[in-house]
C-alpha cells in the first residue's frame, strides 16, 4: 500500500511537470476587462482551461479559481485570486494586481483600452519551493448594447536565475486573448478563447495538447462575475 501511495505521488508530479507550462502561465481568462466604480466590489469564478484530446474528444482541462474586486476609483480596480485547482494538486497560488483604463471610451471614439499588472504567488506544500511571478497585460473593448467583446495579449515573466532553474528556457510565456462579456447589472457571464505559449513547442509531452500547428495550447474558459 505504501509503494502504490509514493508511486502515485511520483505520477501526479510527472503530470504536473508536464502540464506546468500551459496550466499556470495561462489558468485564468482576464475576469474584469473594465474597471469598476469607486467603492463597488465584485467577484467572479471560472472554469476551464487548455484543451487536449481526452478519448478522442477535444475537452479543456477543468481549471477552477476565484477572484475579488474592488474599485479604487472609477479607473483603478484591484483584484485578488485563488487558484482552486492548483491548490487541490498541493500548490498554493495567490494572485495581486491592478487593472487600469488606460483608453476611455468617448462619444467620437467606441474602444476602449484597459491594462493590468499582477503578481502571482505560488508554494509546494510538499518541498516549500516559492514562485513569483510578474504578469501584465492589455485588452481593447467595445460595447454593443449589453454585450462586450474585447481582446488582447498578457505575459508571465519567469524570475528565476540562473536559466537552468526554470521550468521553460524561456524569459517570458506569451499569450493572446478574445472574449465576450454580458454587461449585466450585477450578473456577467463571460467566454474566453486564449492562445497560451505561442512561442513554445506542445509536442513530446505527456498530455496530447490542442493548439495551432506544434507552438501553444488553445483554452477555453467560462466565467461568472456578481457586483455588489
Amino acid at each position: 500500500m505504501q509503494q502504490a501511495t509514493v508511486f502515485s505521488i511520483h505520477c501526479l508530479r510527472l503530470f504536473t511537470l508536464s502540464l506546468w507550462l500551459f496550466l499556470l502561465y495561462g489558468c485564468a481568462p482576464v475576469g474584469l476587462v473594465k474597471p469598476l466604480k469607486k467603492g463597488e466590489f465584485a467577484a467572479s469564478a471560472h472554469l476551464g482551461g487548455p484543451l487536449i484530446h481526452f478519448a478522442g474528444v477535444p475537452i479543456p482541462i477543468p481549471l477552477s479559481g476565484v477572484e475579488g474586486y474592488y474599485g479604487l476609483n472609477n479607473k483603478v480596480s484591484f483584484s485578488a485570486g485563488i487558484g482552486l485547482t492548483s491548490l487541490a494538486f498541493g500548490t498554493g497560488q495567490i494572485s495581486l494586481g491592478i487593472l487600469s483604463d488606460l483608453l476611455p471610451e468617448t462619444e467620437s471614439r467606441k474602444i476602449a483600452v484597459s491594462g493590468f499588472v499582477k503578481a502571482h504567488c505560488m508554494m509546494d506544500r510538499w518541498e516549500g519551493n516559492f514562485r513569483f511571478y510578474p504578469e501584465t497585460g492589455f485588452q481593447a473593448y467595445r460595447q454593443f448594447g449589453k454585450h462586450r467583446i474585447y481582446a488582447g495579449g498578457s505575459a508571465w515573466f519567469e524570475t528565476r536565475f540562473p536559466e537552468k532553474k526554470r521550468v521553460s528556457n524561456n524569459f517570458w510565456i506569451p499569450m493572446v486573448h478574445t472574449g465576450w462579456q454580458l454587461d449585466g447589472q450585477k450578473w456577467q457571464p463571460s467566454l474566453e478563447v486564449k492562445w497560451i505559449a505561442p512561442n513554445q513547442s506542445s509536442e513530446n509531452l505527456v498530455v496530447d495538447y490542442i493548439g495551432p500547428g506544434s507552438k501553444g495550447v488553445i483554452g477555453i474558459y467560462l466565467g461568472i462575475l456578481r457586483k455588489f
